[in-house]
Protein backbone atom coordinates (compact mmCIF):
# COMPACT_ATOMS: atom_id res chain seq x y z
CA UNK A 1 0.00 0.00 0.00
CA UNK A 2 1.27 3.62 -1.11
CA UNK A 3 -0.12 6.49 0.43
CA UNK A 4 0.39 10.04 -0.76
CA UNK A 5 -0.62 13.23 -0.90
CA UNK A 6 -3.02 14.65 -3.79
CA UNK A 7 -4.19 17.63 -5.12
CA UNK A 8 -6.15 16.28 -7.74
CA UNK A 9 -10.26 17.24 -7.38
CA UNK A 10 -11.15 15.02 -9.70
CA UNK A 11 -10.25 11.87 -8.56
CA UNK A 12 -11.25 12.46 -4.97
CA UNK A 13 -14.27 13.88 -6.41
CA UNK A 14 -14.77 10.03 -7.93
CA UNK A 15 -13.67 8.30 -5.06
CA UNK A 16 -15.79 10.56 -2.94
CA UNK A 17 -19.03 8.59 -4.53
CA UNK A 18 -19.17 5.91 -1.57
CA UNK A 19 -19.25 8.48 0.91
CA UNK A 20 -21.55 11.07 -0.78
CA UNK A 21 -24.47 8.09 -1.44
CA UNK A 22 -23.90 6.56 1.64
CA UNK A 23 -25.00 10.03 3.72
CA UNK A 24 -27.56 9.98 1.24
CA UNK A 25 -29.23 6.58 1.38
CA UNK A 26 -28.87 6.91 5.23
CA UNK A 27 -30.13 10.35 5.95
CA UNK A 28 -32.06 12.19 2.59
CA UNK A 29 -33.07 14.83 4.90
CA UNK A 30 -29.63 16.13 5.33
CA UNK A 31 -27.51 15.34 2.43
CA UNK A 32 -28.05 15.80 -1.53
CA UNK A 33 -27.30 12.63 -3.82
CA UNK A 34 -23.91 12.31 -5.08
CA UNK A 35 -22.85 15.05 -8.11
CA UNK A 36 -19.28 14.38 -9.31
CA UNK A 37 -19.65 18.26 -10.80
CA UNK A 38 -20.86 19.50 -7.51
CA UNK A 39 -18.08 17.46 -5.53
CA UNK A 40 -15.09 18.57 -7.77
CA UNK A 41 -16.23 22.44 -7.51
CA UNK A 42 -16.56 22.35 -3.75
CA UNK A 43 -12.89 20.41 -3.16
CA UNK A 44 -11.52 23.16 -5.34
CA UNK A 45 -12.73 25.57 -3.12
CA UNK A 46 -11.74 23.31 -0.13
CA UNK A 47 -8.08 22.77 -1.16
CA UNK A 48 -7.51 26.59 -1.95
CA UNK A 49 -8.11 27.28 1.86
CA UNK A 50 -4.14 26.01 2.76
CA UNK A 51 -5.58 23.90 5.81
CA UNK A 52 -6.57 21.29 4.18
CA UNK A 53 -5.02 18.08 3.37
CA UNK A 54 -6.20 14.77 1.44
CA UNK A 55 -4.16 11.60 0.73
CA UNK A 56 -5.08 8.70 -1.38
CA UNK A 57 -4.75 4.90 -1.09
CA UNK A 58 -3.05 3.50 -3.51
CA UNK A 59 -2.79 -0.72 -4.49
CA UNK A 60 -0.62 -0.98 -7.82
CA UNK A 61 -1.22 2.57 -8.70
CA UNK A 62 -4.64 1.89 -8.23
CA UNK A 63 -6.98 4.29 -6.25
CA UNK A 64 -8.65 2.84 -2.80
CA UNK A 65 -9.24 5.23 -0.80
CA UNK A 66 -8.69 8.57 0.88
CA UNK A 67 -8.82 10.60 4.01
CA UNK A 68 -9.53 14.13 4.06
CA UNK A 69 -8.77 16.75 7.37
CA UNK A 70 -8.46 20.16 8.16
CA UNK A 71 -5.96 21.47 10.54
CA UNK A 72 -8.02 23.38 13.20
CA UNK A 73 -6.33 26.00 15.35
CA UNK A 74 -8.86 27.95 18.10
CA UNK A 75 -7.84 31.03 20.23
CA UNK A 76 -8.95 31.08 23.79
CA UNK A 77 -11.68 33.17 24.82
CA UNK A 78 -13.45 33.59 28.06
CA UNK A 79 -14.67 30.50 28.10
CA UNK A 80 -12.30 27.90 26.33
CA UNK A 81 -8.58 27.83 26.10
CA UNK A 82 -6.34 27.93 22.71
CA UNK A 83 -6.74 24.85 20.93
CA UNK A 84 -5.51 22.71 18.23
CA UNK A 85 -6.58 19.68 16.17
CA UNK A 86 -6.19 17.86 12.98
CA UNK A 87 -10.32 17.10 12.11
CA UNK A 88 -11.36 14.07 9.75
CA UNK A 89 -13.77 15.10 7.42
CA UNK A 90 -14.48 11.94 5.43
CA UNK A 91 -12.61 8.48 5.30
CA UNK A 92 -13.15 5.96 2.41
CA UNK A 93 -11.99 2.75 1.61
CA UNK A 94 -13.70 1.12 -1.98
CA UNK A 95 -16.32 -1.78 -0.74
CA UNK A 96 -14.34 -4.87 -2.37
CA UNK A 97 -11.02 -3.95 -0.40
CA UNK A 98 -12.97 -3.05 2.92
CA UNK A 99 -10.95 -5.02 6.17
CA UNK A 100 -7.63 -5.19 4.41
CA UNK A 101 -5.83 -2.09 6.44
CA UNK A 102 -6.15 0.68 3.92
CA UNK A 103 -8.42 2.68 6.36
CA UNK A 104 -5.79 1.59 9.40
CA UNK A 105 -3.06 3.09 6.94
CA UNK A 106 -4.95 5.93 5.99
CA UNK A 107 -5.74 6.97 9.76
CA UNK A 108 -2.05 5.86 10.63
CA UNK A 109 -1.29 8.94 8.17
CA UNK A 110 -3.28 11.18 10.01
CA UNK A 111 -1.88 10.96 13.27
CA UNK A 112 2.22 11.45 11.51
CA UNK A 113 0.46 14.13 9.94
CA UNK A 114 -0.59 15.72 13.20
CA UNK A 115 2.34 15.13 14.78
CA UNK A 116 4.33 16.69 11.96
CA UNK A 117 2.20 20.10 12.77
CA UNK A 118 2.53 20.14 16.11
CA UNK A 119 -0.99 18.53 17.09
CA UNK A 120 -2.02 16.32 19.76
CA UNK A 121 -5.43 16.08 19.14
CA UNK A 122 -7.82 14.22 16.36
CA UNK A 123 -11.26 14.91 16.18
CA UNK A 124 -13.97 13.47 13.82
CA UNK A 125 -17.23 12.70 13.83
CA UNK A 126 -20.17 10.01 12.29
CA UNK A 127 -23.46 9.84 12.40
CA UNK A 128 -24.94 7.14 14.66
CA UNK A 129 -26.76 5.28 12.38
CA UNK A 130 -23.20 4.47 10.76
CA UNK A 131 -22.41 1.08 12.66
CA UNK A 132 -19.51 0.22 10.73
CA UNK A 133 -17.76 3.77 10.89
CA UNK A 134 -18.31 3.28 14.93
CA UNK A 135 -16.81 -0.06 14.85
CA UNK A 136 -14.09 1.17 13.06
CA UNK A 137 -12.99 4.09 15.10
CA UNK A 138 -13.23 2.67 18.02
CA UNK A 139 -10.85 -0.03 16.95
CA UNK A 140 -8.51 2.67 16.07
CA UNK A 141 -8.64 4.09 19.68
CA UNK A 142 -11.23 6.63 19.39
CA UNK A 143 -13.18 7.68 21.99
CA UNK A 144 -16.55 9.64 22.31
CA UNK A 145 -16.09 13.06 24.28
CA UNK A 146 -19.79 14.65 22.89
CA UNK A 147 -22.72 13.76 22.05
CA UNK A 148 -25.19 16.04 19.43
CA UNK A 149 -28.75 15.51 19.95
CA UNK A 150 -31.11 16.93 17.28
CA UNK A 151 -34.81 17.52 17.43
CA UNK A 152 -37.06 18.05 14.22
CA UNK A 153 -40.09 20.66 14.67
Amino acid sequence: MKIIQTFDKLLIARLNETVQSLHAERLPEIFKEYSFDEVALELDCILSKGTHEIYVAEEHQEPIGYVWFEIRRAEGNAFKKPSSSLYVHQLAVVHTKRGAGYGKGLMEKVVERAKVHGIHTIELDYWCVNEEAKRFYEHQGFSIQREVVRKEI
